[in-house]
């Protein structure tokens, strides 16, 4: 990337947070993560899994998941965004899809999808049947949405207050925190301070996934 996400930018505020969770092809006989990841062992190289392109979170949240924690054999299949990702699901070309709550809710309240509950999640309030895969096989597997405001470096501390402060007080309206609750998304304003280190929690993490599986970009 032409920039620094550290050294480029001031963080402001956490904005939104989301769980991400794995649906499948209703085809598929899984019916939670447990019997998929005994399907998957049963039957290596045979299925696949769709992502919105190499390096998305999905795609790291996957080769985490079956290469690191399992040591499963499942291919891999990019797309280039989520809209073909999801088109290739729905029609069971690639059975297995993992990717942020607002992106697959529709689907699975159509029941178009089934979504995989795992031992240990919570189910979702916002949609019955579903979990949230922020807590996984072992405490350290979580895996999250979020959006975070940035401005530019340098940015006065007063000014980057002011914006704090506002948009804070924007997500906390009754009407904006309804609605963001209903497509799935979670209010999560937080200290400047705040939004840093998760910033950097964040990238540790992912930085540690892309090197113990030895992802590349293809």
């Amino acid at each position: 990337m032409p920039y620094d996400p550290f050294k480029s930018f001031t963080p402001v505020t956490l904005v939104v947070s989301a769980p991400e969770m794995i649906v499948v092809h209703p085809s598929l006989p899984a019916k939670d993560m447990k019997e998929l990841i005994e399907l998957l062992k049963a039957n290596p190289g045979k299925y696949s899994y769709a992502s919105p392109g190499y390096g998305t979170t999905p795609h790291l949240a996957c080769e985490w998941l079956f290469k690191l924690e399992y040591g499963i054999d499942v291919t891999h299949v990019p797309f280039q965004g989520a809209a073909p990702a999801v088109q290739s699901t729905l029609s069971g070309q690639t059975p297995i899809f993992h990717n942020v709550l607002p992106a697959v809710a529709p689907h699975i309240r159509q029941g178009t999808m089934r979504p995989l509950r795992g031992r240990g999640q919570q189910a979702l309030a916002v949609l019955p049947g579903c979990a949230d895969a922020r807590g996984g096989r072992h405490s350290g597997h979580e895996v999250g949405f979020w959006l975070v405001v940035l401005a530019p470096a340098g940015r006065r501390e007063d000014t980057v207050d002011v914006l704090n402060r506002q948009i804070a007080r924007i997500l906390d309206l009754p009407d904006v925190k309804e609605r963001l609750q209903t497509i799935g998304f979670d209010p999560a304003s937080s200290t400047p301070g705040a939004a840093a280190a998760h910033m950097k929690a964040e990238t540790d993490k992912w930085t540690a996934v892309v090197r113990d599986a030895k992802i590349k970009i293809e």
